[in-house]
């Protein structure tokens, strides 16, 4: 995966745009850990512009991980762009 993203990026992302690969040990690493760093990127001195979190559901409700994911972002204090997307259509 590591090596696909670092050949994606480049072609995807604007010219000079820097970002960074983390790797966690299982997603259950991920899961537990993840409110932590994302709450360092909500920080009003942090430059970080986009997060993309990659995950494989494997055996788990695609929905309930997505809404585990949402929240997990909610209670770090950033807007998903589902969040953002539900927003703008009132549905919250």
């Amino acid at each position: 995966m590591e090596a696909f993203l670092r050949t994606l990026f480049p072609r995807v992302l604007p010219h000079g745009s820097r970002y960074k690969i983390f790797y966690f040990q299982g997603k259950g690493d991920l899961l537990s850990k993840l409110q932590a760093r994302l709450r360092a990127y909500a920080s009003p001195k942090s430059d970080v512009g986009r997060i993309i979190v990659l995950v494989d559901c494997d055996s788990d409700e695609c929905i309930a991980l997505k809404r585990q994911l949402e929240e997990i972002a909610s209670r770090a204090g950033l807007i998903t762009r589902t969040a953002s997307r539900e927003g703008l259509r009132g549905d919250n």
